[in-house]
C-alpha cells in the first residue's frame, strides 16, 4: 500500500508510475486493506491520473465499504442520494455509526427533510 502511494506520487526516490501504483493498490485491496480500494475509487472518480470510470469507482467504493472504510460509506450515500434515497440513508447510517462526523450531521438533516426515507432503514439492510 505504501509503495502504491510512492509510485503514484513519485516520492521517496521512486519514479512516478501510475499503472504500477494501480496494480499495488489492487494487490493491497485483495489482502483486505480498507483504504486501498477507497484510494482506487477516488482515482477512478477523479479521472485526472487515469481515465474516469464511474463503474469501477462504484465497484471499489463497495469494496472499501465492505472492508469497513467509513469514508466509502459516506461517498456511497452521496452517490445513491440521487437515485435511491433509502439506500443512501443506509450507507449514511453506516458511516455515522463508524464515527464519520459529516455523515452524522448529514443524517440528521436528511431525516428531518425526508423522514419517510429514514423510517424503515437499518444499517444491516445493504
Amino acid at each position: 500500500y505504501t509503495l502504491a502511494h510512492l509510485l503514484l506520487k513519485g516520492q521517496g526516490g521512486v519514479r512516478r508510475d501510475v499503472g504500477s501504483a494501480i496494480g499495488w493498490f489492487e494487490r493491497s485491496a485483495g489482502t483486505g486493506h480498507k483504504d486501498a480500494p477507497f484510494d482506487l475509487a477516488l482515482l477512478y472518480l477523479n479521472g485526472s491520473l487515469i481515465p474516469k470510470d464511474n463503474r469501477k469507482a462504484l465497484y471499489w467504493l463497495h469494496q472499501a465499504a465492505d472492508a469497513g472504510n467509513s469514508e466509502a460509506h459516506y461517498y456511497l450515500a452521496q452517490i445513491y442520494k440521487a437515485s435511491d434515497v433509502e439506500q443512501a440513508v443506509i450507507w449514511l447510517k453506516q458511516a455515522a455509526e463508524a464515527g464519520h462526523q459529516m455523515a452524522s450531521k448529514d443524517l440528521k438533516a436528511w431525516c428531518e427533510d425526508m423522514p419517510i426515507a429514514c423510517e424503515g432503514s437499518s444499517s444491516s439492510d445493504n
